[in-house]
Parts: structure tokens; sequence; C-alpha cells
């Protein structure tokens, strides 16, 4: 966590450091704080730390242990995803319409074809907040119809 933000010859720098997320200070300079963060807020071997919101920083409120599988499905979107500027939406040159699409356990589901990019992505967001529930990264703000 430490290298990443602060180790500009990490490899994950560039992720991390140099896009400005931090560790916040209690963590960053007392191991012991964050070690009873953790063991109170769901820590096991088993577990990774995840960021809720994929572009702020290491701190108490934006944390949470989650599985791999759950850590992955809050990922933000691919920087060298080119043809859309939301998640899980792409064009389909052939139906010259925006494709919906999420990938659940390494299978990618097709959710439909929309004219409009946006109509697109809030059915991407509908489909990722009902696999992936909380740990869905969304390219709305939640809404409670979900």
């Amino acid at each position: 966590m430490k290298t990443r933000c602060y180790c500009s010859t990490s490899p994950a720098w560039k992720y991390y450091g140099e896009r400005g997320i931090h560790v916040c200070d209690e963590w960053r300079r007392d191991f012991v704080a964050f070690r009873d963060w953790s063991f109170t807020h769901g820590y096991a071997d088993t577990l990774e730390l995840d960021r809720i919101d994929a572009n702020g920083n290491y701190e108490p409120a934006n944390c949470r242990w989650a599985t791999r599988f759950e850590q992955m499905s809050n990922t933000r979107k691919r920087c060298d995803a080119k043809t859309s500027r939301f998640k899980g939406v792409s064009w389909c040159s052939n139906a010259r319409q925006w494709r919906v699409q999420i990938q659940h356990h390494n299978r990618h589901f097709h959710i439909g074809l929309f004219h409009d990019e946006t109509e697109a992505a809030r059915a991407y967001d509908e489909a990722a907040s009902r696999v992936y529930g909380e740990f869905a990264h969304l390219n709305f703000e939640r809404s409670l119809s979900f």
C-alpha cells in the first residue's frame, strides 16, 4: 500500500501515487493503528484491502476487506478502453449501437444494444449492481432504484 503510493520506482506507482492516491497519515505513520482497524473491520488472511472509491485514498472511511473476486468487481474503467467514456460500454460498429457487456467469473455476458451511450451506461450500472452488489464500480452515483 505504501510502496505503490510513495515509491516512484514501484511498477504500481503510475496507478496510485502518480494519480494522487495516498495513505492517511494515521496508517502511514502507525502500523498498529492500521492493524487495529483491520482486526475490527473483518480482516482475514484470505481477504485483500479494497478501496470503496477506486479514486480515493487509503483511509478508514474508504477501505474494507474483500475477496479477490469482490475487489476486482470494484475496478475503474480501463484506460485503454477508448470506444466509450463509460465502463462496460463499447461501440458495436456492425449494429451501429452501443453494446453493454459485463464480466462475471471470467465470462462476458451481453446485456444489450442501445442507441444512446448514457442509456447503455445506466443499463451497465443496473446489471453491475445486481451482480456485484456493494462492490460494483458504477458509471453514475448509486440510486435507490437499483
